[in-house]
């Protein structure tokens, strides 16, 4: 179930203006463990992204679903 609501973020997500990639991934090792990896052009397109209804409501429709919280973390490309 989990796994259902998650792939139904990724079509919307990469119709989003400023997205690039948008990707899920379930562990190897925990099938109930799943990530997200995204790349957006801007931390300004990010933000958007994360105001959008189907992004908002998704705390209260996994909620009962998860062990733990969601956890967001940006990184910034390394480019030498």
């Amino acid at each position: 179930m989990l796994k259902n609501i998650l792939l139904g973020l990724v079509e919307p997500t990469r119709r989003e203006q400023g997205n690039i990639a948008y990707v899920l991934h379930q562990s190897t090792e925990d099938p109930d463990e799943f990530v997200f990896d995204e790349i957006w052009t801007d931390m300004k397109s990010l933000h958007d992204h994360l105001q959008q209804q189907y992004i908002r409501s998704l705390p209260e429709k996994i909620e009962r679903l998860v062990l733990k919280p969601v956890e967001v973390k940006t990184y910034l490309e390394v480019i030498d």
